[in-house]
């Protein structure tokens, strides 16, 4: 009888300790996988993130950098229209002054 007790006890003893083992390795599998997620996944997400905001700033600074070249462009249209309006405003009074000389001179 004395046997069987001791046998029942380095069974339950040899137990306990592939247990504790299997229960040591996924704790260390689990450690690791933390550790390996916190420092390569989460830095590639964090760096993807930037890139994408990097990404969007520079798409916004674009499109006002070609608003603002259009809006320089009409700007210089509308100069240019109105320097020649001016132009021929010019001309026109011209002849007109010539007209008006020449008719105080005859008088």
């Amino acid at each position: 009888d004395g046997n069987s007790g001791e046998d029942f006890n380095k069974d339950s003893i040899e137990r306990d300790e592939r247990r504790l083992t299997e229960l040591g390795r996924r704790t260390l599998e689990i450690f690791v996988l933390a550790h390996i997620f916190s420092n390569k996944i989460e830095v590639s997400y964090q760096e993807a993130v930037a890139l994408k905001r990097q990404e969007e700033l520079i798409r916004e600074e674009e499109a006002a950098w070609l608003a603002e070249t259009e809006q320089k462009a009409k700007r210089g249209a509308k100069q240019k229209r109105n320097n020649r309006k001016g132009k021929d405003k010019g001309r026109e009074e011209r002849p007109t002054v010539a007209v008006y000389d020449k008719q105080q001179d005859d008088a």
